[in-house]
């Protein structure tokens, strides 16, 4: 009678593991992402990450760390099973990447599963084959020091989770965001990125007495070229606890999205979301407000001041004192922002047929000079700037019917009456002074709001270009010209999925334009409207 009435039991360990392989394995990228870490925590100088289909077929990751004993590869494939903490306590001291013990089982639950490795010391190595979660096969095999985890047919057992897999190139955009998060985190770590058997890139390591911030620049240069490179600021800041390092971007280098905001908390890729926000106040109004600039940022703090153990994946993390490290990286932004590679410099152009006067006494000439080339033509009527502002007249402004002000206005209003004024003026001609920093224009406006403006030039150079843009995109023909020399950029993992998808629409809108290797592309010929000037930031604009 009892049994009949007992309805709860101890889940096998085949279904226990498929369970939390819904949580550790979401897709292909959780996978790299967990045999990446671990080859990282096993001490490995170079890793070799190889994707086939995406990650559907195959992703294998080999290293050459410490490797494992037989005994430790047996255990390892086991739930719960770590080196990095023995007791409770340890979980406040973590420093290593990994340390839940749940990778591996989990991995082997949902794939065709095979770890081969050979320890340091002993030169033996062991090969362990597991499908679907079912037996461990232990075998003795050969390998040099280090360790290779391969696995096949991903999901294959669990056909329902695989029917929420995107596309290949969806897949191996977030497979290749990770890696470079990881390439960027470890500059002392080399990585080979293997995609469909073509080398995406390779990575040499930098040596272990290289400092940081130049190991770091030069990963920079070689995941994303010299041109973005040039353009940052280094950062390196202690406040209490607290060690910021990194690099910027100066004000003339912003994206449209926050997607070039990358944040490194004791060297592990991290998702805060307000960490933005402490980005952009630090900025103030150094950028507009609908601009992000580029970011790669470190933070090294006491591994119990942080809290990395919120979800399987450890994607975000949780910090103990949260306003001290808000107030640890605004200092930081804005001590670097303040230096003098990053102070604004004022310069004045001929960009109207209006000469700016001099204000002295005697009224001398400022001396003027030229504006720096940018893929938007610097050449705007003054038709175009009333076409991109708005601009209207008093009435239209402030109303024809004139009332009196009532006795209270409540806050909302006044916020909404502030932001439409904010956005418009009423002017009958633009005059351009001079340029700010190569990235605002300093505008005369005359007539009843007589006053002076400053105008984001990127801006709106990009409202009009990319106008033009669209109009030629619905044409059969587009006028092009050809480059002396072909100009290659280079783009994030992110952002050159989104280009290879779109080079047929860019070839419509006047782009010659090819996939050049890892992230990169080479420009042979642009719509006749631009300039050649900074296509780097042009393609990533576009992406975004």
């Amino acid at each position: 009678m009892n049994n009949l009435l007992n309805k709860i039991s101890i889940l096998p360990a085949d279904v226990a593991n498929k369970i939390a392989a819904g949580e550790v394995v979401e897709r292909p990228v959780a996978v790299i992402k967990e045999l990446v870490e671990n080859s990282i925590d096993a001490g490995a100088r170079k890793i070799v990450v190889e994707v086939d289909a995406g990650g559907r077929q195959l992703m294998r990751v080999s290293d050459d760390g410490e490797g494992m004993s037989s005994d430790d590869a047996k255990l390892a494939v086991k739930r719960h099973a770590t080196s990095k903490i023995k007791t409770a306590r340890d979980i406040d001291a973590i420093m290593t990447l990994g340390f839940r013990g749940e990778a591996l089982p989990s991995i082997a639950a949902v794939s065709r599963f095979e770890l081969l490795t050979c320890h340091r010391e002993t030169g033996k190595a062991t090969k362990i084959d597991i499908d679907g979660g079912g037996d461990i096969r232990v075998s003795d095999a050969g390998r040099a020091p280090g360790t290779t985890v391969t696995v096949k047919k991903l999901f294959y057992c669990v056909p329902a989770r695989a029917k929420f897999l995107k596309t290949t190139a969806t897949e191996l955009s977030h497979i290749g965001k990770f890696i470079h998060a990881v390439a960027l985190a470890w500059p002392r770590v080399g990585f080979k990125y293997v995609v469909d058997g073509n080398i995406h890139f390779d990575l040499p390591p930098q040596k272990d007495d290289t400092d940081f911030l130049i190991a770091l620049k030069i990963r920079i240069v070689q995941l994303r070229g010299n041109d973005l490179a040039d353009d940052l600021i280094p950062i390196n800041h202690s406040q209490e606890n607290y060690i910021v390092t990194g690099f910027i971007s100066s004000m003339s280098r912003s994206v449209l999205t926050g997607q070039e905001l990358h944040f490194f908390v004791n060297s592990r890729p991290v998702k805060c979301s307000w960490l933005s926000s402490v980005v952009k106040r630090a900025y103030g109004t150094l950028l507009p407000v609908d601009r992000f600039p580029y970011v790669f940022l470190f933070l090294q703090i006491p591994p119990g001041s942080v809290d990395v153990n919120i979800h399987p994946a450890k994607r975000e993390v949780r910090f103990g004192k949260e306003f001290a490290v808000q107030s640890a990286i605004s200092s930081a932004i804005m001590e670097s922002l303040q230096s003098d590679n990053a102070a604004p410099k004022v310069e004045f152009s001929e960009m109207s047929s209006n000469k700016l006067e001099s204000v002295s006494e005697d009224k001398e000439k400022i001396k003027h000079t030229k504006t720096p080339k940018s893929p938007w033509s610097t050449k705007l009527t003054v038709e175009e700037w009333k076409k991109l502002y708005g601009v209207k007249t008093k009435e239209e402004i402030l109303g024809a019917d004139t009332q009196k002000i009532p006795s209270e206005i409540n806050k909302s209003t006044v916020s909404e009456s502030k932001t439409e004024i904010s956005q418009t003026f009423s002017a009958d001609m633009i005059k351009a002074a001079g340029q700010i920093s190569d990235a605002y224009i300093i505008a005369q406006i005359s007539g009843a709001r007589n006053g002076i403006v400053l105008i984001d030039q990127h801006a709106a150079h990009e409202r009009i270009n990319f106008d033009s843009v669209v109009k030629t995109m619905e044409t059969d023909e587009t006028p092009r010209q050809g480059l002396l020399m072909p100009e290659i950029i280079h783009l994030s993992s992110e952002q050159s999925a989104i280009i290879n998808e779109r080079i047929s629409e860019l070839t419509k809108a006047g782009f010659d334009i090819e996939s050049f290797g890892s992230d990169t592309f080479k420009i042979d010929a642009i719509p006749g409207f631009l300039n050649s000037g900074n296509l780097d930031s042009l393609f990533a604009d576009l992406a975004n």
